[in-house]
């Protein structure tokens, strides 16, 4: 497939004459170098660990901003929501071992306020999801 040519320009030819075939070749050799490094080389446990990682690197460079941002009080914030959120945690695992049909949050809320519970859940972690994909 070729790029029709407009004022004597053209998107497949470089713009400096006589470059074509330099170029041509390096891409042709980036294209094999990718091709050759696609080959499946990790491991699951270096997949893990590289999502660890850059999960810590966001923690570990998140924190210090916020200091800087809201001062010491943000701190104690941050130690409020990181126990809430890990009593929360301990909650989601005694409902878990109560019944061990519960799989996700809607049969958490089906299990603790009926049908009406489950629908409740469902809409708002359905709405989570779509609002966190729209909001950026």
């Amino acid at each position: 497939m070729e790029a029709k040519a407009h004022d004597g320009y053209s998107v497949t030819r470089p713009l400096l004459h006589g470059d074509y075939e330099r170029q041509q070749k390096i891409y042709e050799e980036e294209v094999e170098g990718v091709t050759n490094s696609i080959a499946g080389t990790t491991s699951f446990f270096k997949t893990c660990f590289n999502g660890l990682n850059a999960l810590s690197g966001v923690g570990i460079l998140s924190i210090p901003y916020a200091l800087s941002s809201g001062g010491w009080l943000s701190l104690i914030l941050l130690l409020i929501i990181a126990s809430s959120t890990f009593y929360t945690g301990l909650l989601i695992q005694r409902c878990m071992d109560v019944d061990p049909s519960i799989r996700s949050y809607p049969d958490i809320g089906e299990r603790a306020f009926g049908t009406t519970g489950r629908m409740l859940v469902s809409i708002i972690t359905n709405l989570e999801l779509y609002l966190v994909a729209t909001v950026s």
